[in-house]
């Protein structure tokens, strides 16, 4: 039996968590325990100390800020819950998170108004899923879901979107218009060029959206 317990900063979080894992392990040989927590609290140094697994994610607070930094805050919070959700699967998957930094090659495309520098992975008649990004991010969002989802047969292509890395407008007269239905457009153009006719998308990150 496995457990995942998230919660750290303060030793009011770090020290039920421990006291809740320990006593879980007792029950059992056949019982694990992971938890999550960040880099930068007391779990960082008292989980590991007591010889338990941590994984980390990225968050910032909310409350009290606002403009800019609260828009970084909640992209990185929403960062969060996607490495989380990964981190939970982990001994479901013959893939680790956390030991892939990139994705190999990245090819080009020319569709739409755009030539499009996108990664791919898995079997080229799978199931196709569509990863996109968000702003402030890129595709390295996706660096440990991809190779998940091709161990388990999909077909991944995460494409950097309109303004991101090898992603390109075709013509310099082309009007530059960073809102979702233009990148709703340019992922059925990259469908067209790829030749996918149906595809799971996904995004889970925030947009920023900009016209000029």
């Amino acid at each position: 039996m496995k457990l995942l317990i998230a919660g750290g900063g303060t030793g009011g979080h770090v020290f039920p968590a421990l006291a809740v894992a320990q006593e879980w392990l007792s029950r059992g040989q056949e019982r694990e325990v992971v938890i999550v927590g960040t880099e930068r609290g007391l779990e960082a140094k008292l989980v590991p100390q007591a010889g338990l697994p941590l994984e980390t994610v990225r968050v910032a607070g909310l409350m009290g800020i606002g403009g800019t930094r609260f828009l970084r805050n909640a992209a990185m919070t929403l960062g969060a819950i996607g490495s989380a959700r990964a981190q939970s699967r982990r001994k479901q998957s013959p893939v680790a998170p956390g030991t892939n930094t990139s994705f190999g090659t990245i090819m080009q495309v020319n569709a739409g108004l755009l030539n499009v520098g996108y990664a791919e992975s898995g079997p080229a008649g799978g199931p196709a899923v569509v990863l996109l990004h968000g702003w402030p991010y890129d595709i390295h969002s996706y660096v440990d879901v991809a190779p998940i989802l091709a161990s388990a047969g999909y077909r991944v292509i995460v494409p950097y979107l309109r303004g991101y890395g090898t992603t390109s407008f075709l013509s310099n007269e082309t009007f530059r218009n960073g809102q979702q239905s233009a990148v709703a457009l340019d992922i059925i153009a990259l469908m067209d060029a790829l030749r996918i006719e149906k595809a799971t998308i996904v995004s889970e990150l925030p947009w920023a959206a900009l016209s000029r």
